[in-house]
Parts: structure tokens; C-alpha cells; sequence
């Protein structure tokens, strides 16, 4: 299996073995399609799929956190839930407008 650049694309599959949805990587996926048998898992297990209409079932604990670690990783803004903010200098026109004196006219 190859990750590319700390990114890893993995379906989440229900095994008919154990009635778990276990992640397997795409390349183990397309390599076991070719051969005509089983994908692994990424915790190892041989998954079995089930028919794809079936509901999502409980989560492999290994599998999880597999993904966890290898995952692709967040950056520290992700992190703290901030998004990026750039202060802007206001536009010439408001400075400009922001420095003019402000007369009464001569009406009221």
C-alpha cells in the first residue's frame, strides 16, 4: 500500500465475517477486485463485503485508528477551529472620506 503525501482514501465496508465496517484503501480495494477475492482491511482482516444496502454497523476500533493516525493531518488552524483572517487596510476612497471634515450644510 502506498500513501501519498500523508493522504489516505478509504471506504468503510461491512464485513459479512465479523457484521463490522472495516477501512480498506482504495489500491486494496482495485487489487483485490482484479484478482477476484477479498480486500484486507486496514487493520489486516479479510473483509467479505455484504450487499452496500445495508446500514452502517459499528466501527472496527483498530481500523479507526489506523485512519486517526494516518490520516491526512490538520493544520493548526483546523485544529483550533479558527478560520484564516487577513486585515484588510481600507480602500484609498475611505481614507480619503474618513479624513474630510464634516460640515452642516446650509439649509439647516
Amino acid at each position: 500500500m502506498t500513501i501519498e503525501a500523508g493522504r489516505l482514501f478509504v471506504t468503510w465496508f461491512r464485513s459479512g465475517a465479523d457484521g463490522r465496517d472495516h477501512a480498506v484503501t482504495d489500491e486494496r480495494m482495485s487489487a483485490a477486485r482484479r484478482v477476484g477475492g477479498d480486500p484486507a482491511a486496514v487493520c489486516g482482516a479479510e473483509v467479505p463485503p455484504v450487499p452496500l444496502v445495508t446500514p452502517p454497523g459499528p466501527r472496527c476500533h483498530r481500523c479507526e485508528l489506523y485512519v486517526a493516525a494516518h490520516g491526512t493531518p490538520r493544520t493548526v488552524e483546523a485544529f483550533l477551529g479558527a478560520r484564516r483572517h487577513r486585515h484588510r487596510r481600507p480602500s484609498r476612497l475611505r481614507r480619503l472620506f474618513t479624513r474630510l471634515p464634516i460640515r452642516p450644510t446650509a439649509g439647516t
